[in-house]
Protein backbone atom coordinates (compact mmCIF):
# COMPACT_ATOMS: atom_id res chain seq x y z
CA UNK A 1 0.00 0.00 0.00
CA UNK A 2 1.13 3.17 -0.68
CA UNK A 3 2.40 5.69 1.49
CA UNK A 4 -0.42 8.91 1.64
CA UNK A 5 1.33 12.20 1.60
CA UNK A 6 0.05 14.84 3.77
CA UNK A 7 -3.36 16.16 2.55
CA UNK A 8 -4.31 12.61 1.97
CA UNK A 9 -3.39 12.00 5.37
CA UNK A 10 -5.41 15.08 6.28
CA UNK A 11 -8.33 13.66 5.01
CA UNK A 12 -9.45 17.28 4.07
CA UNK A 13 -7.65 20.38 2.48
CA UNK A 14 -8.25 22.81 5.44
CA UNK A 15 -5.49 24.98 6.01
CA UNK A 16 -3.79 25.45 9.63
CA UNK A 17 -2.66 27.90 10.99
CA UNK A 18 -2.30 27.35 14.54
CA UNK A 19 -3.72 26.22 17.79
CA UNK A 20 -6.74 27.59 19.96
CA UNK A 21 -5.17 29.72 23.13
CA UNK A 22 -8.62 28.77 24.97
CA UNK A 23 -10.10 25.96 23.64
CA UNK A 24 -7.05 23.19 24.67
CA UNK A 25 -4.73 23.85 21.70
CA UNK A 26 -7.46 22.50 18.93
CA UNK A 27 -6.01 23.37 16.07
CA UNK A 28 -7.36 26.90 13.92
CA UNK A 29 -8.21 25.76 10.64
CA UNK A 30 -9.41 27.73 7.95
CA UNK A 31 -10.81 26.30 4.70
CA UNK A 32 -9.64 27.46 1.06
CA UNK A 33 -12.17 28.85 -0.33
CA UNK A 34 -12.13 31.19 2.59
CA UNK A 35 -8.46 33.06 1.92
CA UNK A 36 -9.61 34.51 -1.28
CA UNK A 37 -9.37 37.79 0.37
CA UNK A 38 -6.80 40.35 0.85
CA UNK A 39 -5.10 39.89 4.18
CA UNK A 40 -3.22 41.83 7.11
CA UNK A 41 -0.29 40.96 8.81
CA UNK A 42 -0.08 43.06 11.94
CA UNK A 43 2.84 42.58 14.25
CA UNK A 44 6.10 44.26 16.09
CA UNK A 45 9.16 42.75 15.75
CA UNK A 46 10.01 39.48 17.33
CA UNK A 47 6.09 38.93 17.55
CA UNK A 48 6.07 35.86 15.22
CA UNK A 49 5.21 38.12 11.75
CA UNK A 50 7.75 35.72 9.01
CA UNK A 51 6.82 32.49 10.73
CA UNK A 52 2.64 33.31 10.40
CA UNK A 53 3.95 34.48 6.48
CA UNK A 54 5.85 31.29 5.97
CA UNK A 55 3.28 29.06 7.73
CA UNK A 56 0.25 30.68 5.74
CA UNK A 57 2.40 30.80 2.26
CA UNK A 58 3.25 26.89 3.00
CA UNK A 59 -0.43 26.18 3.47
CA UNK A 60 -1.77 27.80 0.54
CA UNK A 61 0.87 26.04 -1.60
CA UNK A 62 0.06 22.45 -0.05
CA UNK A 63 -3.67 22.80 0.11
CA UNK A 64 -4.52 24.63 -2.42
CA UNK A 65 -2.96 25.30 -6.23
CA UNK A 66 -2.95 29.11 -5.72
CA UNK A 67 0.50 30.44 -6.80
CA UNK A 68 2.54 33.13 -4.86
CA UNK A 69 4.62 35.81 -5.58
CA UNK A 70 7.12 37.11 -2.45
CA UNK A 71 8.31 40.20 -2.02
CA UNK A 72 11.01 39.42 0.00
CA UNK A 73 12.58 42.64 1.89
CA UNK A 74 14.42 41.20 4.93
CA UNK A 75 15.84 37.84 3.49
CA UNK A 76 13.07 35.61 5.04
CA UNK A 77 12.21 33.74 2.50
CA UNK A 78 15.96 33.22 0.80
CA UNK A 79 16.00 29.50 1.76
CA UNK A 80 11.81 28.72 1.87
CA UNK A 81 12.61 25.60 -0.39
CA UNK A 82 14.52 24.37 2.19
CA UNK A 83 12.80 21.90 4.65
CA UNK A 84 13.78 22.82 8.61
CA UNK A 85 14.15 19.39 9.86
CA UNK A 86 13.58 20.81 13.63
CA UNK A 87 10.65 22.74 13.25
CA UNK A 88 8.75 20.04 15.04
CA UNK A 89 10.94 19.76 18.16
CA UNK A 90 11.46 22.71 19.36
CA UNK A 91 10.00 24.42 22.96
CA UNK A 92 6.63 25.76 22.55
CA UNK A 93 5.84 23.93 19.46
CA UNK A 94 6.94 20.77 20.82
CA UNK A 95 4.64 20.94 23.31
CA UNK A 96 1.77 22.19 21.65
CA UNK A 97 1.97 19.81 19.04
CA UNK A 98 2.05 16.94 21.76
CA UNK A 99 -1.32 18.09 23.39
CA UNK A 100 -2.88 18.92 20.08
CA UNK A 101 -4.81 16.83 17.86
CA UNK A 102 -2.81 17.89 15.17
CA UNK A 103 -1.59 14.81 13.29
CA UNK A 104 0.06 15.66 10.02
CA UNK A 105 2.28 18.01 11.59
CA UNK A 106 4.43 14.60 13.31
CA UNK A 107 4.92 13.88 10.27
CA UNK A 108 8.44 15.34 8.91
CA UNK A 109 8.89 13.30 6.46
CA UNK A 110 5.49 13.31 4.36
CA UNK A 111 5.77 17.35 4.32
CA UNK A 112 9.33 16.84 2.94
CA UNK A 113 8.13 14.51 0.12
CA UNK A 114 5.69 16.90 -0.35
CA UNK A 115 7.45 20.21 -0.24
CA UNK A 116 10.38 19.10 -2.66
CA UNK A 117 7.42 18.86 -5.33
CA UNK A 118 6.97 22.37 -4.81
CA UNK A 119 8.18 24.51 -7.47
CA UNK A 120 10.44 27.18 -6.19
CA UNK A 121 11.82 29.98 -8.16
CA UNK A 122 14.05 33.08 -6.63
CA UNK A 123 14.38 36.28 -8.65
CA UNK A 124 17.91 37.17 -7.57
CA UNK A 125 21.16 39.18 -8.06
CA UNK A 126 22.88 36.75 -5.57
CA UNK A 127 24.76 33.66 -7.32
CA UNK A 128 23.24 30.83 -5.69
CA UNK A 129 23.41 27.17 -7.03
CA UNK A 130 19.62 25.78 -8.46
CA UNK A 131 18.26 22.75 -6.30
CA UNK A 132 15.93 19.95 -7.09
CA UNK A 133 12.93 22.65 -6.11
CA UNK A 134 14.21 25.25 -6.83
CA UNK A 135 15.80 27.43 -9.70
CA UNK A 136 17.10 31.14 -9.75
CA UNK A 137 16.69 33.99 -12.63
CA UNK A 138 18.87 37.42 -12.45
CA UNK A 139 17.22 40.59 -11.18
CA UNK A 140 17.51 42.08 -13.94
CA UNK A 141 15.30 45.00 -16.19
CA UNK A 142 15.23 45.48 -19.32
CA UNK A 143 14.63 49.66 -19.71
CA UNK A 144 12.94 48.92 -23.28
CA UNK A 145 10.18 46.45 -21.53
CA UNK A 146 9.52 49.42 -19.22
CA UNK A 147 5.81 51.66 -20.16
CA UNK A 148 6.23 55.34 -20.04
CA UNK A 149 4.77 56.34 -16.57
CA UNK A 150 7.78 53.12 -15.34
CA UNK A 151 10.34 55.39 -17.31
CA UNK A 152 9.08 58.42 -15.51
CA UNK A 153 9.09 56.69 -12.00
CA UNK A 154 12.57 55.35 -12.72
CA UNK A 155 14.22 58.60 -13.42
CA UNK A 156 11.74 60.65 -10.69
CA UNK A 157 10.47 62.92 -13.19
CA UNK A 158 7.55 65.35 -13.03
CA UNK A 159 8.84 68.65 -14.59
CA UNK A 160 6.72 68.95 -18.25
CA UNK A 161 9.67 69.83 -20.14
CA UNK A 162 11.98 67.10 -18.65
CA UNK A 163 9.36 64.99 -20.33
CA UNK A 164 9.97 66.61 -23.49
CA UNK A 165 13.64 65.31 -23.30
CA UNK A 166 12.21 61.47 -22.35
CA UNK A 167 10.12 61.97 -25.33
CA UNK A 168 13.08 63.35 -27.59
CA UNK A 169 15.47 60.77 -26.55
CA UNK A 170 13.15 57.96 -27.17
CA UNK A 171 12.03 59.51 -30.65
CA UNK A 172 15.75 59.76 -31.60
CA UNK A 173 16.46 56.23 -30.88
CA UNK A 174 13.59 54.82 -33.24
CA UNK A 175 14.85 57.08 -36.34
CA UNK A 176 17.94 55.39 -35.55
CA UNK A 177 16.58 51.97 -35.94
CA UNK A 178 17.19 51.30 -32.09
CA UNK A 179 13.10 50.96 -30.92
CA UNK A 180 14.26 48.66 -28.02
CA UNK A 181 17.29 50.45 -26.62
CA UNK A 182 19.52 48.92 -23.29
CA UNK A 183 19.51 51.75 -20.71
CA UNK A 184 23.38 52.74 -22.25
CA UNK A 185 21.99 52.96 -25.30
CA UNK A 186 19.19 55.36 -23.83
CA UNK A 187 22.06 57.10 -21.77
CA UNK A 188 24.14 57.58 -24.99
CA UNK A 189 21.20 59.06 -27.32
CA UNK A 190 19.93 61.50 -24.54
CA UNK A 191 23.35 62.52 -23.98
CA UNK A 192 23.02 63.32 -28.13
CA UNK A 193 20.11 65.81 -27.30
CA UNK A 194 23.16 68.49 -26.20
CA UNK A 195 23.83 69.22 -30.03
CA UNK A 196 19.65 69.17 -31.40
CA UNK A 197 17.15 71.82 -31.65
CA UNK A 198 15.83 70.32 -28.50
CA UNK A 199 18.15 72.71 -25.85
CA UNK A 200 16.70 76.00 -27.35
CA UNK A 201 13.02 74.58 -26.60
CA UNK A 202 13.71 73.36 -22.85
CA UNK A 203 16.96 75.01 -21.85
CA UNK A 204 20.56 74.40 -20.84
CA UNK A 205 19.56 73.88 -17.13
CA UNK A 206 16.53 71.40 -17.89
CA UNK A 207 18.61 69.66 -20.37
CA UNK A 208 21.78 69.36 -18.10
CA UNK A 209 19.51 68.11 -14.93
CA UNK A 210 17.57 65.07 -17.38
CA UNK A 211 20.34 63.87 -18.28
CA UNK A 212 22.38 63.64 -14.98
CA UNK A 213 19.52 62.03 -13.39
CA UNK A 214 19.76 59.19 -16.84
CA UNK A 215 24.05 59.41 -16.05
CA UNK A 216 22.96 58.90 -12.19
CA UNK A 217 21.08 55.73 -13.07
CA UNK A 218 23.52 54.33 -15.31
CA UNK A 219 25.33 53.33 -12.15
CA UNK A 220 22.24 51.17 -11.41
CA UNK A 221 22.92 47.12 -11.35
CA UNK A 222 19.66 46.41 -12.18
CA UNK A 223 19.51 47.33 -15.89
CA UNK A 224 20.27 44.56 -17.98
CA UNK A 225 22.50 44.65 -20.80
CA UNK A 226 21.13 43.13 -23.84
CA UNK A 227 17.32 43.46 -24.41
CA UNK A 228 14.74 40.82 -24.25
CA UNK A 229 16.33 38.52 -22.03
CA UNK A 230 16.76 38.61 -18.43
CA UNK A 231 13.97 40.61 -17.03
CA UNK A 232 11.77 40.54 -14.61
CA UNK A 233 8.89 41.23 -15.72
CA UNK A 234 8.94 38.27 -18.22
CA UNK A 235 9.53 35.78 -15.47
CA UNK A 236 6.04 37.41 -13.78
CA UNK A 237 4.02 38.45 -17.14
CA UNK A 238 3.94 35.12 -18.67
CA UNK A 239 1.88 32.44 -17.03
CA UNK A 240 4.56 29.69 -18.24
CA UNK A 241 7.23 31.27 -16.49
CA UNK A 242 5.30 31.62 -13.22
CA UNK A 243 6.43 29.59 -10.05
CA UNK A 244 4.35 27.84 -7.43
CA UNK A 245 5.86 30.81 -5.52
CA UNK A 246 8.43 33.50 -6.99
CA UNK A 247 10.39 35.14 -4.51
CA UNK A 248 11.72 38.51 -5.13
CA UNK A 249 15.33 38.97 -3.22
CA UNK A 250 14.62 42.83 -2.09
CA UNK A 251 18.15 42.78 -0.31
CA UNK A 252 19.79 41.22 -3.08
CA UNK A 253 19.29 44.60 -5.02
CA UNK A 254 21.97 46.75 -4.24
CA UNK A 255 19.87 50.64 -3.77
CA UNK A 256 16.32 51.00 -2.32
CA UNK A 257 15.32 53.03 -5.67
CA UNK A 258 16.19 50.06 -7.60
CA UNK A 259 14.21 48.08 -5.23
CA UNK A 260 11.10 50.19 -5.46
CA UNK A 261 11.48 49.85 -9.34
CA UNK A 262 12.10 46.21 -9.35
CA UNK A 263 8.62 45.87 -7.42
CA UNK A 264 6.87 48.13 -9.55
CA UNK A 265 7.67 46.08 -12.35
CA UNK A 266 6.49 42.88 -10.48
CA UNK A 267 3.24 44.81 -9.76
CA UNK A 268 2.91 45.82 -13.71
CA UNK A 269 3.15 42.56 -14.92
CA UNK A 270 1.34 40.26 -12.44
CA UNK A 271 -1.66 43.20 -13.06
CA UNK A 272 -1.74 42.79 -17.04
CA UNK A 273 -1.24 39.25 -17.00
CA UNK A 274 -4.09 38.11 -14.61
CA UNK A 275 -5.62 40.84 -17.12
CA UNK A 276 -5.10 39.05 -20.09
CA UNK A 277 -5.79 35.26 -18.44
CA UNK A 278 -9.25 37.31 -17.56
CA UNK A 279 -10.29 37.77 -20.83
CA UNK A 280 -9.14 34.62 -22.79
CA UNK A 281 -11.06 32.78 -19.75
CA UNK A 282 -14.69 34.73 -21.38
CA UNK A 283 -13.36 32.78 -24.54
CA UNK A 284 -13.88 29.49 -23.00
CA UNK A 285 -16.23 27.59 -21.42
CA UNK A 286 -16.82 27.49 -17.68
CA UNK A 287 -15.41 24.29 -17.24
CA UNK A 288 -12.27 24.79 -18.56
CA UNK A 289 -11.05 27.49 -16.85
CA UNK A 290 -8.61 26.11 -14.56
CA UNK A 291 -7.33 29.67 -13.15
CA UNK A 292 -6.04 29.82 -9.95
CA UNK A 293 -5.78 32.78 -7.41
CA UNK A 294 -2.22 34.46 -7.05
CA UNK A 295 -1.31 35.84 -3.69
CA UNK A 296 1.18 38.84 -3.56
CA UNK A 297 2.97 38.51 -0.24
CA UNK A 298 3.86 42.48 0.65
CA UNK A 299 6.10 41.89 3.65
CA UNK A 300 7.36 45.64 5.68
CA UNK A 301 4.25 46.99 3.84
CA UNK A 302 5.33 50.53 5.80
CA UNK A 303 8.82 50.60 3.88
CA UNK A 304 7.34 50.16 0.16
CA UNK A 305 4.24 52.04 0.19
CA UNK A 306 4.88 54.55 3.60
CA UNK A 307 2.27 56.91 4.42
CA UNK A 308 4.09 59.72 3.22
CA UNK A 309 6.32 59.51 0.48
CA UNK A 310 7.30 61.99 -2.40
CA UNK A 311 8.71 59.59 -4.36
CA UNK A 312 7.53 58.65 -8.19
CA UNK A 313 8.56 55.29 -7.47
CA UNK A 314 6.71 54.94 -4.27
CA UNK A 315 3.32 56.55 -5.28
CA UNK A 316 3.77 54.25 -8.29
CA UNK A 317 3.79 51.60 -5.96
CA UNK A 318 0.38 52.66 -3.91
CA UNK A 319 -1.45 53.03 -7.19
CA UNK A 320 -0.99 49.86 -8.52
CA UNK A 321 -1.36 48.33 -4.58
CA UNK A 322 -4.37 50.04 -4.26
CA UNK A 323 -5.76 49.20 -7.66
CA UNK A 324 -5.25 44.91 -6.58
CA UNK A 325 -6.88 46.40 -3.13
CA UNK A 326 -9.95 47.84 -5.01
CA UNK A 327 -10.52 45.38 -8.37
CA UNK A 328 -8.06 42.63 -7.98
CA UNK A 329 -10.65 40.01 -7.03
CA UNK A 330 -12.24 39.40 -10.15
CA UNK A 331 -8.38 38.90 -12.03
CA UNK A 332 -7.70 36.18 -8.85
CA UNK A 333 -5.24 38.57 -7.20
CA UNK A 334 -5.23 38.75 -3.26
CA UNK A 335 -2.67 40.83 -1.11
CA UNK A 336 -0.97 39.67 2.07
CA UNK A 337 -0.02 43.07 3.67
CA UNK A 338 2.54 42.82 6.47
CA UNK A 339 3.36 45.52 8.74
CA UNK A 340 5.21 46.29 12.49
CA UNK A 341 3.74 49.90 11.98
CA UNK A 342 -0.45 49.72 10.99
CA UNK A 343 -0.37 53.47 11.30
CA UNK A 344 2.56 54.47 8.80
CA UNK A 345 1.06 52.09 5.97
CA UNK A 346 -0.64 54.16 3.20
CA UNK A 347 -4.15 54.95 4.50
CA UNK A 348 -6.74 53.16 2.94
CA UNK A 349 -5.10 49.91 1.91
CA UNK A 350 -5.00 47.60 5.37
CA UNK A 351 -8.96 48.52 5.38
CA UNK A 352 -9.27 46.77 2.42
CA UNK A 353 -7.87 43.37 4.12
CA UNK A 354 -10.86 41.49 5.44
CA UNK A 355 -8.74 38.57 6.97
CA UNK A 356 -6.60 39.75 9.95
CA UNK A 357 -3.77 37.95 12.27
CA UNK A 358 -2.69 39.95 14.73
CA UNK A 359 0.43 39.29 16.90
CA UNK A 360 1.77 41.34 19.67
CA UNK A 361 1.37 45.60 19.13
CA UNK A 362 1.96 47.92 22.03
CA UNK A 363 2.10 51.43 19.92
CA UNK A 364 -1.90 52.52 21.22
CA UNK A 365 -1.58 54.55 17.83
CA UNK A 366 -1.45 51.46 15.81
CA UNK A 367 -3.89 49.63 18.22
CA UNK A 368 -6.38 52.33 17.87
CA UNK A 369 -6.32 51.87 13.91
CA UNK A 370 -6.94 48.24 14.15
CA UNK A 371 -9.80 48.52 16.36
CA UNK A 372 -11.12 51.07 14.58
CA UNK A 373 -11.02 49.64 10.88
CA UNK A 374 -12.03 46.20 11.80
CA UNK A 375 -14.52 47.04 14.19
CA UNK A 376 -13.19 44.37 16.93
CA UNK A 377 -13.77 45.84 20.88
CA UNK A 378 -10.40 47.74 22.61
CA UNK A 379 -10.90 44.56 25.72
CA UNK A 380 -10.16 42.03 23.37
CA UNK A 381 -7.71 44.13 20.73
CA UNK A 382 -5.44 45.27 23.73
CA UNK A 383 -4.84 41.33 24.59
CA UNK A 384 -2.38 41.01 21.97
CA UNK A 385 -0.28 44.38 24.31
CA UNK A 386 0.56 42.04 26.34
CA UNK A 387 1.45 38.46 24.49
CA UNK A 388 4.23 37.61 26.19
CA UNK A 389 5.03 34.71 23.95
CA UNK A 390 6.36 35.39 19.91
CA UNK A 391 3.45 33.47 18.08
CA UNK A 392 0.71 33.88 20.09
CA UNK A 393 -2.23 36.64 19.14
CA UNK A 394 -5.89 36.95 17.36
CA UNK A 395 -6.77 35.85 14.19
CA UNK A 396 -10.27 36.77 12.98
CA UNK A 397 -12.52 37.85 9.14
CA UNK A 398 -13.89 36.15 6.51
CA UNK A 399 -11.88 32.90 6.96
CA UNK A 400 -13.21 32.28 11.00
CA UNK A 401 -16.85 32.78 12.44
CA UNK A 402 -15.16 34.63 15.36
CA UNK A 403 -12.15 36.78 16.90
CA UNK A 404 -9.95 33.65 18.03
CA UNK A 405 -6.93 34.43 20.48
CA UNK A 406 -4.42 31.55 18.97
CA UNK A 407 -1.15 30.84 18.58
CA UNK A 408 1.22 30.78 15.17
CA UNK A 409 1.59 27.05 13.99
CA UNK A 410 5.12 26.14 13.39
CA UNK A 411 6.49 27.57 10.38
CA UNK A 412 8.06 23.96 8.66
CA UNK A 413 11.07 25.82 5.94
CA UNK A 414 14.10 27.77 6.99
CA UNK A 415 14.18 30.78 7.53
CA UNK A 416 16.05 33.10 5.60
CA UNK A 417 16.40 36.08 7.88
CA UNK A 418 18.22 35.48 11.49
CA UNK A 419 18.37 38.04 14.56
CA UNK A 420 21.54 38.27 16.81
CA UNK A 421 22.10 35.32 18.94
CA UNK A 422 21.82 36.06 22.15
CA UNK A 423 23.42 33.20 23.90
CA UNK A 424 27.05 34.68 21.47
CA UNK A 425 26.20 38.21 23.03
CA UNK A 426 24.52 38.35 26.08
CA UNK A 427 27.50 37.12 28.29
CA UNK A 428 30.32 38.21 29.72
CA UNK A 429 33.12 39.68 27.90
CA UNK A 430 35.88 38.51 30.20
Amino acid sequence: MPKASIKEEAGDTKIQLGWHLDQDNLPVEVMPGLVDHHTAVLAQSGAGKSFFLGRFVEELLLCTKSRVVVFDVNGDFRRFHEVDGLAWSRGSTKKLLEGSQVKRDHQAKLFAKDWMKVKCRHITQRIVPPKKNMDTKPGKIDWSSLGFQEKLAALEIQDGLEIMCLRNTESDLKENKTPNPTFRQFLDASINLLGEPIKRLVGQETLSRFIAKVIERNNWTIWSDKTGTADIGVFLGQPEELRDVTILDLPSIKTIEERLLAVNVCLDKLWLNAEAEWEKAFSERPEDDKRAPIFIIVDEAQNLVPADSSSNKVASIASKLMRIAAEGRKYGLFLVVATQRPTKVLPGLLSECENVCLLRLQSTLDLKLVSSAWGVPDEVISRVRFCTTPGDGLIFGRWLPSITAFHVAPRRTKEGGRNLQRKKWAVRRF
